[in-house]
């Protein structure tokens, strides 16, 4: 396994010793999350259950201004620039830094109704140590409900490293890394290398790393300068109990046991597998679960068995049948502006439709893959 050094120069461009945060994480936090929510029912006792504030029109942080994340509301119509089939960058700036990414950075698509499992497989196998990932968060996940053009993830390609007395696992994720975005423009500007806070030199125009381009050609990613290819890792802390999982800048994840139930705030059962899905909230543990500001489901829809074969879940079915859903109340002009729109209805169109088409990074294949093929 890598060196702690052997990190800090993989993550980012300077010596930030992005582990050391991890092992001096918020312990006492942790802990009492497990103490005082550990299970679905508790949360959903104390102000917990699943509502979604992003899809919630009186909480949401996008304004009725242009379709951007913004904290006043504003009449000057609307863009659909956030929704995951937003059409408004199909051909330009989008189509333009989707092939630069794919060409000099490595970026690869797939169809989620047209690849076929191999795709996925190799997603499942890669990363530098694969099977040093714990169990329960193995396999491929779908953001549902994620209002960012942000879809499929694995963790399994993580550096893993070795437990501590707080800790049962530690992890850290590159998410340029098998982390599917939407080909959007917020899909493109969200990921890297353009996003401007995984590469703020070039977060605002792709015209900006054309001298990247000229030093390296297609395909030689690697010898590009490393602010072109700056990543974002997540840092993954479990609680003592492994209930909980800290991943940064008060955003975290609950791992519920088999038999708990997902509930919305009337009590009404949630779509939602709690032997194998996850619950992304990011909200501030001082102040409670009134502070929750953001959360989806984080539902397992493939994983592999023990033969190496792809199983998929009903979430996967549920993930293509959003895909294949139609737009039964798109915006004008082709669905580019939401000015026949209200916001309610803006939001809905975003959770209830996905992209077929899907970009990503793969990892690299473990050793003993990368040996069996020569």
């Amino acid at each position: 396994m890598q060196s702690t050094a052997d990190l800090t120069d993989t993550w980012c461009c300077g010596a930030t010793p992005l582990l050391f945060s991890i092992v001096n994480g918020p312990a006492e936090t942790l802990a009492k999350l497990d103490r005082d929510y550990p299970s679905l029912a508790k949360m959903a006792a104390d102000g917990g259950a699943y509502d979604p504030p992003q899809l919630n029109p009186a909480q949401t942080f996008v304004s009725c201004c242009l379709g951007l994340p913004w904290p006043d509301s504003c009449n000057l119509g609307t863009v659909n620039w956030f929704s995951h089939r937003s059409p408004l960058c199909a051909l330009c700036p989008a189509a333009v830094c989707l092939g630069y990414m794919k060409c000099c950075f490595g970026f690869t698509e797939l169809s989620l109704l047209e690849s076929g499992d191999e795709v996925f497989i190799e997603m499942l196998q890669r990363g530098v140590a694969p099977e040093q990932c714990p169990e329960r968060l193995k396999g491929l996940y779908w953001m549902q409900d994620n209002l960012a053009n942000e879809v499929l993830v694995t963790w399994q390609d993580a550096y893993w490293q070795p437990a501590t007395a707080t800790a049962p696992f530690l992890g850290t994720k590159d998410l340029g890394l098998n982390f599917t975005r939407d080909p959007t423009c917020f899909g493109v500007w969200n990921g890297p290398p353009f996003s401007p806070i995984t590469c703020p030199p070039v977060g605002c125009c792709p015209c900006l790393c054309l001298p990247c381009w000229a030093v390296a050609p297609c395909g030689s990613a690697r010898s590009l300068p490393g602010c072109c290819l700056r990543r974002t890792p997540m840092t993954m802390v479990s609680s003592p109990d492994q209930r909980w999982i800290d991943i940064g800048t008060g955003n975290y994840i609950f791992i519920p046991t088999a038999g708990e139930t997902l509930v919305a705030p009337g009590g009404e059962p949630v779509a939602f597998d709690a032997a194998q899905d996850l619950l992304r909230v990011s909200f501030y543990p001082e102040q409670g679960l009134s502070s929750i500001n953001y959360q989806y489901r984080v539902r397992r829809v493939a994983h592999l068995s023990e033969g190496g074969a792809l199983v998929k879940t009903e979430a996967w079915d549920d993930l293509v049948a959003k895909v294949r859903a139609t737009n039964e109340t798109p915006g004008c002009l082709g669905d580019r502006c939401y000015c026949n729109l209200p916001l309610e209805q803006r939001l809905q169109n975003s959770l209830l439709y996905q992209n077929d088409r899907q970009f990503f990074r793969l990892p690299p294949r473990p050793a003993s893959m990368a040996l069996g093929r020569g």
